[in-house]
């Protein structure tokens, strides 16, 4: 072999030994890239390589020890080292866990994929504030592994103690926050609604005790509710069945009840009327609750029944005029056949004293029959009467009867002023009462009235009429419907409108109605007019039902 062969194979053999250094060099780069990769899949890293234009750098977790690793992996939020660029240095299992994604996808990878387009222009402007060392935060959407957007609060800090300087990253899961603020916004929204609602509402448990209630219902109920059950704080009778009491096992048992018209017995007052309806609360399928509503018609009702009986009165007021208007036809026959009979010359004493009694009894009927026309015809505008002269009137036509029956009747009348009104209407008023008193006495008793003047609640001067008797009274528990039409003590020969017609009349006139009675001595009614200097007022209707000691106490 000659000189130029040999030198050209040891020029092959440097070389190969050459590559052979280098393939060395470069599996143990390998192996260290290897072991690199795997602490930082592992998270046991300490340090990170990165490679830039200024050739590769190291990044250190500087206090990187046990301790300090231990409590970055113990946070509840997710935690990041971020470099001067952007990269991902570190992260901890917790912002794994909230980006549903494995860490070593996360380390290496720029900031900005993290979080969602939305937020990307965002989260650069706050990196550009840590990296001037303006610590900041705001609220962003953390891009999930799962497609979602996850709302996190996100800040950022610089760590300028590092050498190169890194940036901090903390990452809070507001989820559950949100969660809760809606949660809590609907709470409030609820309870608002709860609050702003006219209507009585309340709220039950699966075991029917009332668990929250709004203002109305506690003043419906007159104490505070909450947890007592529902039937014991409110136990309504159903209208049409007063003896069955409402209960809510239907509602808890998943059916719904709407409108249902029931009482509400208060202690200190009359029973109340209300509207109610319940609708069970469910988890899914099972029933956890219900809701009660409760609205107030007493006043409602009180109006359909304030029409009814007006419908009922008119009915019979046009009924009561046309039996009158024919009524007066054969009463005049009858009176004129009565006159004739009397005026005959061989008319016996003894048959003329009869028909003068026909007579007297005649003109008291034509005086009821043109009383009712007259009542139901009246004119549309008040004059000024005098209620001494209407009571005076009134008597005429009951002296018969008051005679034969030994009724002796006492007036006292006294200086007053005339008052505004209908002279037919305040006719049909001591009528009424006259009428009554007679009913209720028995043979020889008597009878008081009183005409005189009176100054009112409101200070302002008025004539009280007052009528007494000695008759029967009327029994306690009938004093708070007297009034009410077609309610009667005389059984078959009563009509039940007297009193109510009474309490009519003298509301359009702005008078105030009293009465007390007691069983065995008699009963009082007074009526306080307004003077005719005083104008017509909607009036107030009272009823005293306190016993009266004595009949003639108004003497």
């Amino acid at each position: 072999m000659n000189d130029l062969a040999t030198n050209h194979l040891a020029v092959l053999r440097n070389e190969l030994a050459s590559l052979r250094i280098k393939l060395t060099a470069a599996e143990h780069e390998l192996a260290e890239a290897q072991q690199i990769i795997s602490a930082i899949r592992s998270g046991e890293v300490d340090a990170v390589v990165v490679s830039g234009p200024e050739g590769d750098q190291i990044f250190t977790l500087q206090g990187a020890e046990h301790a300090y690793r231990a409590l970055v992996e113990e946070m509840s939020e997710g935690a990041a080292t971020l470099g001067v660029d952007g990269t991902v240095l570190y992260c901890n299992q917790r912002l794994a866990d909230l980006m549903q994604i494995p860490m070593e996808h996360i380390i290496g990878g720029p900031v900005a994929e993290l979080f969602s387009k939305d937020s990307s222009s965002l989260i650069e402007a706050l990196f550009s504030q840590a990296q001037e060392g303006l610590p900041h935060s705001a609220e962003l959407e953390l891009r999930a592994g799962d497609g979602h957007a996850a709302p996190v609060y996100v800040s950022l800090r610089a760590m300028t103690s590092l050498e190169p300087i890194t940036i901090c990253m903390v990452v809070t899961d507001l989820k559950e926050r949100k969660r809760n603020d809606q949660l809590l916004a609907a709470g409030k929204l609820a309870t608002s609604i709860l609050e702003s609602a006219a209507e009585a509402i309340a709220v039950c448990d699966q075991e029917g005790f009332i668990i929250k209630a709004n203002e109305a219902f506690e003043q419906l109920c007159g104490s505070n509710p909450v947890w007592q059950p529902f039937e014991k704080v409110m136990p309504v009778q159903l209208i049409d069945d007063p003896a069955r009491s409402f209960s809510i096992a239907a509602a808890l048992q998943g059916d719904v009840i709407r409108a249902l018209e029931v009482t509400f017995p208060k202690e200190e007052s009359k029973p109340i009327s209300l509207l109610l309806s319940a609708s069970p609360i469910r988890d899914g399928a099972a029933v956890i609750g219900c809701v009660l509503t409760a609205t107030d018609i007493t006043e409602r009702k009180r109006a359909q029944a304030a029409v009814l009986r007006s419908e009922k009165l008119a009915s019979v007021g046009r009924m009561a005029s046309t039996i009158a208007h024919e009524i007066n036809n054969p009463l005049e026959i009858i009176g004129q056949s009565v006159y004739l009979a009397k005026i005959q010359p061989s008319l016996p004493e003894e048959a003329k004293s009869f028909l003068d009694l026909a007579t007297a009894e005649l003109e008291r009927v034509a005086h009821i029959t043109k009383q009712t026309l007259a009542f139901h015809k009246e004119s549309s505008t008040a004059t000024e009467v005098d209620l001494r002269e209407v009571t005076d009137d009134v008597l005429k036509f009951f002296n018969p009867r008051l005679m034969v029956r030994g009724v002796i009747v006492e007036k006292r009348y006294g200086e007053v002023e005339k008052i505004n009104g209908f002279a037919g209407e305040l006719r049909q008023i001591v009528s009424n009462l006259l009428s009554n008193s007679m009913d209720a006495i028995d043979t020889r008793g008597r009878i008081w009235l009183r005409i005189h003047p009176t100054s009112r609640r409101d200070g302002r001067q008025g004539v009280r009429f007052v009528i007494a008797d000695s008759g029967s009274g009327i029994r306690p528990e009938a004093m708070k419907t007297i009034f009410e039409p077609f309610f009667t003590t005389k059984e078959v020969i009563g009509t039940g409108l007297g009193l109510w017609v009474t309490r009519q009349i003298a509301e359009k006139h702005g008078a105030t109605i009293r009465v007390r009675s007691k069983i065995g001595s008699g009963t009082v009614f007074s009526i306080d007019f307004p003077a005719a200097s005083v104008p017509m007022a909607a009036s107030t209707v009272e009823q005293d039902t306190r016993a009266y000691e004595e009949t003639n106490s108004c003497g």
